[in-house]
């Protein structure tokens, strides 16, 4: 019997290539958007069983739930990005970023992690990020969401291992791939040079990014491991500033975050 996998935000970048490598070897796979009737026809994979999901919606939450009521493993990679000031961020901001990166994801997890405890077996994945343990400059509200991320899945790992359910994070920085992101709609003058020199870098480093294509397989090695680990950093960069960010001194780190971002 085929082994049936959630992956939530699988109309574009990661969560598209991933469905596709799945269904290629054999996975039964549910992919979600907050709309599929308007995914673009090439993005369509045969195969997949699309179902709509708005993380931001309580009802299309439990909708989901209903219509997709059980699976062996689930991938929560849908999620959203932010860049502003921390003084010209609106509640709405922050509300909307911890509900679809951390909220919604918990409604999930919570709702297939009974199932599987049931079954005896099962692999709940997070798609997180290298801001969770290095944060930069007007990011930081999506960096809190992550690291948010990252504590849970730490706790809720050990909830789930005496059952044979298997919780992880994966995590890298940049990948060429269009995530969602909020921008603030007003910017205090003072903020106005840096925030664009900050998203001229951030939008660099995205283009010369990995490829979706190989993070989806490196996701697809980590969901195919019997015990998969906790935290799984993917690419030689990633690898390496996370190693970096664990055994210097914090002061340094931030001292070379500044540096970056001509925040000295």
């Amino acid at each position: 019997m085929k082994e049936h996998i959630i992956i939530t935000g699988a109309s574009k970048g990661i969560g598209l290539a991933l469905a596709q490598i799945c269904i290629d070897a054999g996975y039964k796979v549910t992919g979600t958007s907050r709309n599929i009737h308007t995914i673009s026809s090439e993005n369509i994979i045969p195969g997949v069983h699309y179902v709509n999901l708005d993380l931001l919606d309580l009802h299309s939450i439990s909708s989901f739930c209903e219509t997709v009521p059980e699976a062996d493993i689930l991938i929560n990679n849908a999620g959203l990005s932010q860049i502003g000031a921390v003084e010209d961020l609106r509640s709405e901001t922050v509300e909307d970023l911890f509900r679809i990166n951390l909220f919604g994801t918990i409604q999930l997890d919570s709702f297939y992690a009974r199932k599987m405890r049931i079954t005896g077996r099962g692999k709940i994945l997070h798609v997180s990020s290298l801001a969770a343990h290095t944060p930069v400059p007007f990011s930081s509200i999506y960096a809190a969401t992550k690291a948010a991320l990252d504590a849970y899945a730490f706790a809720f790992r050990s909830e789930m291992f005496q059952f044979g359910v298997f919780v992880s994070n994966v995590f890298f920085d940049f990948v060429n791939t269009s995530l969602p992101q909020i921008n603030n709609d007003d910017v205090t003058e003072i903020y106005e040079e840096q925030l664009s020199a900050s998203k001229t870098k951030r939008d660099k480093s995205i283009s010369d990014g990995m490829s979706p294509e190989y993070v989806a397989n490196q996701i697809f090695k980590i969901i195919g491991k019997k015990s998969p680990a906790l935290y799984n950093p993917i690419g030689k960069r990633t690898r390496r500033m996370y190693f970096l960010r664990r055994f210097l001194p914090t002061r340094l780190v931030e001292y070379l975050i500044r540096l970056r971002y001509e925040l000295i």
